[in-house]
């Protein structure tokens, strides 16, 4: 099967939560899924710079949207990620699989309630820090232990792929 077969076919099984999925069907997936999400992250993170410099007083022009793209990528993505992860709980804890998968599932409801939270956060920051230098607005501490905290969730996810990556199972 081609490499990129298994990322298409994760899109088309979008809806089945009943079977199982070998670890490179999981693997690639995730694969391309980190490329190309990457890709956009840092194409939104490299081009902050010009969008303040080419609008120090407004809102940024066409920069502004990458971050968006981003989310857009997450969400594109979602669906077809929860199916596979839990087909490949199906194939390495059968048993254990629906336990599993709601734990891990009210993880990433939670680390998706954060990511918004603070991404509507930093605009507002961004903004006001456009506004007026000089000012530290009060709730920049908590955004701050805001963000740890949503990158703990982060690594606690990024450890559940690894497991899931790395752990064989009946269907290898």
């Amino acid at each position: 099967m081609n490499v990129f077969n298994y990322y298409i076919g994760a899109f088309k099984n979008f809806k089945d939560y009943q079977s199982f999925a070998t670890r490179k069907e999981f693997n690639f997936f995730i694969l391309f899924f980190l490329l190309i999400y990457m890709f956009f992250g840092i194409l939104s993170f490299a081009t902050i710079p010009f969008s303040i410099i080419s609008n120090p007083n407004q809102a940024p022009d066409i920069f502004a949207y990458f971050p968006i793209l981003s989310w857009g990528i997450f969400i594109i993505h979602l669906l077809p990620g929860l199916a596979l992860i839990k087909r490949r709980l199906n194939d390495i804890t059968p048993t254990k699989s629906n336990i599993i998968f709601r734990i891990f599932f009210g993880f990433e409801v939670f680390r998706i309630c954060t990511g918004i939270f603070l991404s509507t956060k930093i605009s507002a920051f961004q903004t006001v820090a456009l506004s007026n230098a000089d000012v530290i607005p009060p709730s920049f501490t908590y955004l701050i232990i805001f963000s740890l905290f949503n990158m703990l969730l982060n690594y606690i996810c990024i450890g559940f792929y690894i497991f899931l990556m790395a752990k064989k199972g009946k269907q290898q």
